[in-house]
């Protein structure tokens, strides 16, 4: 079996085994226009071929910028490890990693990561727990002591838009960089989140407080559960204490629209101290995320010193 790094005549093949092992329609005539058009990278994709020459088994290596103890490192998002049936079982994903992370490592790479189909097959190459997430849902109505009387305006994070979308962007970013291993965005990522469209799809997007220094941005939509309308946040930036607040006190006003409301908050908010009855408050906590150092040495050397103490 031989791995080396995909080109641009491998994506079709790669593009299939994905369709087989993930098991979604591919439009195939769709995708070679998309490929003849030279709009499908081959930046990162490598793949691991049989004796007969066919794509076995494809990983794609995304690029990424995170967080981590104050600065910005590079990390490596694992994606797309799909292997053909007849070939499962083979070794071809090691053969793929035992290749790639080296390479990652040269081209600047600290940290790799991945959401894994099994947290047990990933370990054998050198990845742990990452994260511990928490997925709250609770009534709204137990924000009614939340008020918000600062400014609200609807956001369109869209090219025609470039100012929004700046201001959310380094609005996130400060928010983010208090937690290692959040993704650093630039604009087209702020835009990458897709456009509000209330009407169409009830989601929304909204920034809290003036634009100079906005306290929050929020973003969700509707879903349907048991017949039920619940309010679910998919993605907002605070800054600080001040931002919480102003985002409950928002969250608040939602009460006469939707019952329930589902929100992922970070480790050090405690949602159900915040409320006044925590026993109508549902907290399931996940692990997803995996990291794996791809260059321990600058891992090492980039950890941030508490405040008095010296590196030997």
């Amino acid at each position: 079996m031989q791995v080396r790094r995909l080109t641009q005549g491998d994506l079709m093949a790669s593009a299939a085994i994905g369709s087989i092992s993930f098991l979604y329609p591919l439009d195939e005539a769709n995708y070679r226009a998309e490929v003849e058009a030279g709009r499908v990278s081959t930046d990162g994709r490598w793949g691991c071929f049989a004796d007969s020459g066919e794509l076995a088994a494809s990983i794609h290596n995304n690029r990424f910028d995170i967080h981590y103890d104050g600065s910005v490192v590079r990390m490596g998002g694992i994606g797309g490890v799909c292997t053909l049936p007849e070939h499962r079982y083979g070794g071809a994903v090691r053969r793929i990693f035992e290749l790639l992370l080296p390479a990652a490592r040269a081209e600047g790479e600290v940290f790799s990561m991945l959401y894994p189909f099994s947290h047990e097959f990933y370990r054998k190459f050198g990845y742990e727990l990452c994260d511990e997430a928490q997925n709250y849902k609770f009534p709204l109505a137990q924000l009614a002591g939340y008020k918000f009387a600062g400014a609200v305006r609807p956001l369109k994070l869209d090219r025609e838009h470039p100012d929004d979308v700046k201001l959310v962007t380094a609005l996130y970013n400060r928010f983010a960089a208090r937690y290692n291993a959040s993704i650093r965005r630039d604009d087209e990522r702020t835009m990458g989140m897709g456009a509000a469209r209330p009407l169409k799809e009830q989601t929304f997007c909204y920034l809290l407080g003036p634009d100079d220094r906005p306290a929050a941005y929020l973003r969700y939509r509707m879903n349907t559960e048991d017949n039920e309308r619940v309010l679910h946040v998919t993605d907002y930036a605070i800054d600080g204490r001040a931002g919480l607040l102003a985002m409950l006190g928002f969250l608040g006003r939602m009460s006469s629209d939707f019952r329930h409301c589902r929100i992922r908050l970070p480790i050090d908010v405690p949602l159900a101290s915040l409320l006044p009855n925590p026993y109508d408050v549902e907290r399931k906590v996940g692990h997803s995320l995996m990291v794996r150092a791809t260059n321990a040495a600058e891992a090492l050397a980039r950890i941030a010193m508490p405040e008095g103490v010296c590196a030997a």
